[in-house]
């Protein structure tokens, strides 16, 4: 799928030079680290995360550190999270040069889906009302507008900013939105005073309707609409607040903000030792309000001290006691979901705390450092964290690693497949060897072990046959060839919770194809010169032709080829050692690569893969202005159809990074045996770096019987000419037809998977030969 992110009112975003800083203590530029400069992990990829955390009770689910979201990213902050009307999840990420939108419906396989420019500042924060998102930050323009109504299909649409009212700062420090009311509250920003109020009564354009507290800075704020007790039908602004955005006289002011053109404050309150008043939650129950002071550690020596302040009586809130993780990290912001509180407490990372024995005195169950070395009081690593997600999922910005997803609490029980998951099953049916295995002292409820599949004709569960201890199998029934079959795996263990496999099931499956395998008709590594064309009419690009390298990465271009054990790519232009990210990409204009003619006339149904790279994001003017395309032709180019073009304007597909793209062929054109595509990368002429790269690239065909190499339906002489080819080798005289690579025939015709062709595969040939 082609993720997009449209920009019909780019003009709007204003992108300062260099980070802009919110708090007057200088402590945060004095803190300043580079961003974690290398790669994530998530449990697709096998082997465990390349820094190990130390955590208790939490598990790790993905991580997506801050560059992915871009290469020129300096920080991370915050997260927030959005459900889609289709029941998909995202994340929701801060970063220094915007927002960026992440599926985490398979929390798992995190995936970013948009991005979204803004400001350059290490402050930015997020909220979402409806389907729309709330972005502010500290380097100005305002409130900017995300429509998210298409975002399950990768689309983002930043409708604009909103700046008024006039005269006052574009700059603001945190935003909130109280969901009940249809309010959207922005705070702080630029040593401003006061909370500015605006109606979301048309979401796509706050309106501003006024602004509270003008005498004090509003660092947080939390607003709720009570609808029991003796506060019901008010609307209650709880506002962390000093004299300046730099501290001073710090403490809580509550308003009842239920008429706007009449704002009462109920109370002012400076609790003890109060330094800087940085962000509060209220318990479920509003009893009490949970507030994190963020200089009280460093200037006291205390450890992390959350302060519990009693705000049962609005009138006359009184801090009843504080608690301590017993750290020195400095405690930052904190969300209550039921009895639970989650910090995030920069160096000592997400704390979670059950408040249900003791509301004054939670006890902390559960903690997940992402700054192993040390819990300085010092401001890197935790900013912020989300877990209302309804899958039960945690959310955690980071400063310098990006994003973190978890879940609390540990499985009890591990589904997987020692065999691997199949990528086809056989027509006549298959089995998968599944193990569900107890751990962390659960045990699995026999009986409850599930396959559950769905090949089109709507859910189906069968129950999973016991094999030997930990092992079963699961049976697939006869299904016709080519059906694409969702599935997962469930279990029931000993304390009555159901574990799926992916965990997001039933939303997130896997998938096979019903099919006895795949014919690999031609595929290229780049390792070797496979007759790969460079140029083409009409191509004037003064730099950046493509050529086959082992690449020198850069801010643009690919430091790795895609294929794990290869070296080789084709990219545009090979970057010089240790230089800037322009010095070898694409000027002037465009070049074109093509691939080698390729014969599909006598074969089946053929699809084509390749991974690809695309950046146009970096330089010192980011137009976004420059496309790459990707075209098919059936007759040896005399005519292009496009398959897709990546650019111009923003989103995921170009910024870099290795993606894959896989398209059946007869859904652009007729097949034919003059086969050929292009991959055209252009440099429209402003000042933005344009770098481009093609690996791996498969022409194959879904074969329905063993041994049809030409997937035409069945085992034929045609089939037994191109065993012949395979044996003699594809430099035999005279040259064997179909053209043969290694690759295809034993994707062909290997049916013992032995990687050799030899006597049996030419009796299992036999066998399915049908004349």
């Amino acid at each position: 799928m082609k993720h997009t992110l449209v920009w019909p009112k780019l003009v709007a975003l204003l992108v300062l030079p260099t980070l802009t800083l919110g708090h007057e203590d200088p402590k945060h530029e004095q803190d300043y680290q580079p961003p974690y400069s290398g790669p994530g992990w998530d449990p697709t990829e096998g082997g465990v995360p390349p820094i190990t955390f130390s955590s208790s009770g939490i598990q790790l689910l993905s991580w997506l550190p801050v560059t992915q979201f871009n290469p020129a990213a300096t920080s991370g902050n915050v997260a927030w999270g959005y459900v889609s009307p289709s029941g998909r999840e995202y994340a929701i990420m801060g970063f220094s040069h915007g927002t960026a939108f992440v599926e985490v419906t398979n929390p798992s396989n995190a995936q970013i889906r948009a991005i979204a420019p803004g400001p350059v500042s290490l402050w930015r924060d997020l909220k979402t009302y409806q389907h729309y998102c709330y972005a502010v930050s500290e380097g100005g323009s305002g409130i900017q507008v995300m429509d998210l109504d298409n975002i399950d299909a990768g689309g983002v649409i930043v409708v604009g900013s909103v700046t008024t009212p006039s005269g006052t700062t574009t700059s603001t420090h945190t935003v909130a939105v109280n969901e009940a009311s249809g309010y959207l509250y922005r705070c702080g920003g630029g040593g401003f005073l006061g909370v500015r109020i605006y109606s979301l009564a048309n979401p796509a354009n706050p309106t501003y309707v006024t602004t509270a507290l003008t005498t004090r800075y509003t660092h947080e704020a939390q607003i709720v609409s009570y609808t029991s007790g003796p506060y019901a039908g008010k609307e209650i602004a709880f506002c962390c607040t000093e004299n300046t955005s730099g501290g001073g006289a710090a403490g809580i002011n509550i308003l009842d903000v239920t008429n706007k053109a009449s704002i009462v404050q109920l109370a002012s309150y400076a609790y003890p030792n109060a330094l800087f008043s940085h962000q509060g939650w209220l318990s479920t129950d509003r009893h009490y309000f949970y507030l994190d002071d963020e200089f009280d550690e460093a200037q006291l020596g205390i450890p992390s001290t959350t302060h519990v302040i009693d705000v049962l009586n609005l009138a006359s809130p009184t801090q009843v006691a504080t608690f301590s993780t017993g750290s020195t990290a400095i405690d930052h912001n904190l969300y209550t979901l039921g009895n639970l509180i989650f910090e995030s407490n920069y160096r000592s990372g997400l704390r979670v705390f059950d408040s249900s024995a003791d509301q004054l005195h939670p006890t902390q169950i559960a903690w997940f450092d992402t700054y192993p070395p040390d819990d300085i009081a010092s401001y890197n690593a935790l900013w912020s964290n989300y877990p209302y997600l309804p899958s039960g999922i945690i959310l955690g910005g980071d400063i310098e690693k990006g994003l973190f997803v978890w879940r609390l609490g540990l499985a009890l029980l591990a589904i997987s497949y020692p065999n691997g998951l199949p990528q086809f099953i056989d027509p006549p049916g298959a089995s998968v060897l599944v193990s569900i295995a107890p751990q962390n002292g659960g045990s699995v409820q026999p009986g409850t072990e599930k396959l559950h599949y769905n090949a089109g004709a709507g859910d189906v569960e069968v129950d999973l046959l016991p094999v030997s201890g930990d092992l079963y199998q699961a049976v697939f029934p006869s299904l016709p060839c080519s059906t694409v079959v969702s599935y997962y795996f469930s279990a029931q263990a000993s304390n009555g919770d159901t574990v799926r496999d992916p965990m997001t099931a039933p939303i997130g499956t896997y998938q096979t194809t019903v099919a006895a395998g795949e014919v690999i008709h031609f595929f290229d590594d780049m390792e070797t010169d496979m007759g790969w064309t460079v140029g083409a009419l009409g191509d004037n690009a003064t730099a950046g032709i493509w050529v086959r390298v082992d690449p020198v990465g850069s801010a643009a271009q690919p430091e790795d080829d895609h294929t794990a054990a290869g070296t080789m790519c084709w990219v545009t232009g090979q970057n010089v050692p240790n230089s800037p990210a322009s010095a070898g990409d694409v000027d002037g204009g465009k070049t074109t690569l093509l691939t080698p003619i390729t014969d599909l006339s006598a074969m089946g149904d053929a699809t084509i893969s390749y991974w690809r790279w695309y950046s146009n994001n970096t330089g010192s003017l980011t137009s976004l202005d420059d496309t790459f395309v990707i075209d098919i032709s059936n007759n040896g180019g005399g005519s292009w159809v496009n398959v897709e073009t990546l650019g111009p304007g923003g989103g995921i597909d170009n910024l870099g990074g290795w993606r894959f793209h896989k398209f059946r062929v007869a859904d652009y054109v007729p097949q034919t045996s003059q086969m050929r595509m292009r991959f055209v990368a252009s440099d429209m002429g402003a000042v933005s770096n344009v770098e481009a790269a093609i690996d791996d690239f498969k022409v194959s065909v879904v074969a329905c019987i063993h041994d049809d190499w030409n997937a035409d339906g069945h085992v034929d002489l045609t089939d037994y000419g191109a065993f012949a080819g395979c044996m003699a080798g594809p430099n035999a005289t005279p040259a064997p037809a179909p053209p043969l690579t290694a690759t295809g025939c034993l994707s062909a015709f290997d049916s013992d998977a032995d990687s050799d062709l030899d006597l049996l595969d030419a009796a299992e040939l036999q066998d399915d030969f049908t004349g």
